[in-house]
């Protein structure tokens, strides 16, 4: 279905994440980008200041890397959303995050079959979380969330996740990730939220 009408700078960056025309929209009919800023406001009181953290694993590159560097690109869209990213790789993702000039953080090649690069990541995250002020991180994927979503907790910091596709909680990794509630959850579209 067509993307409701919006106003100003969120539908600028609506139509920057999903191009023109029909758009993927979530369960209120707000599009994702939109859903987004909504649900971080909903968290936050003061929104002059809402600083995003997103972790992805940035070894890969596809659609849930190109919302995020479209999202750092059109990030002066929305001012009050401020956008910082934390990976676990260098590579396309990271290069594209920084040209954009966005603050990335590296927490070290993690990979799960290697327990103690995991517990050197938490480490790396929670040292930045301690130092730095986010009002919400969150995890893109169930393997952000199942590699960091209790490192974000350990901190006290508000957790989200983004489905960016659709999860039956079978497999081993989305059931690691269940462990870990978060305080939103965003759906790119109603298939994907069902």
């Amino acid at each position: 279905r067509d993307c409701p009408r919006i106003s100003g700078r969120r539908n600028q960056i609506c139509q920057a994440v999903f191009g023109g025309g029909r758009q993927r929209v979530n369960h209120r009919g707000l599009p994702a980008a939109e859903a987004l800023v909504s649900a971080v406001m909903e968290v936050k009181s003061d929104p002059e200041a809402m600083r995003v953290l997103h972790l992805n694993s940035g070894n890969l590159y596809g659609g849930v890397e190109s919302i995020l560097v479209t999202l750092a690109r059109m990030r002066d869209l929305y001012p009050s959303m401020k956008p910082c990213y934390a990976l676990c790789h260098e590579g396309r993702l990271s290069r594209e995050l920084a040209a954009a000039g966005v603050p990335v953080y590296q927490l070290g090649n993690v990979r799960l079959s290697r327990p103690w690069t995991v517990w050197r990541g938490r480490f790396r995250l929670r040292q930045l979380l301690r130092r730095e002020r986010f009002d919400m991180v969150i995890c893109h994927m169930p393997w952000s969330l199942a590699v960091f979503g209790k490192a974000v907790r350990d901190v006290g910091a508000k957790l989200g996740f983004w489905a960016h596709a659709f999860h039956t909680g079978r497999n081993w990794l989305e059931r690691l990730a269940r462990r870990t509630k978060p305080d939103l959850a965003i759906g790119n579209s109603r298939f994907t939220e069902a």
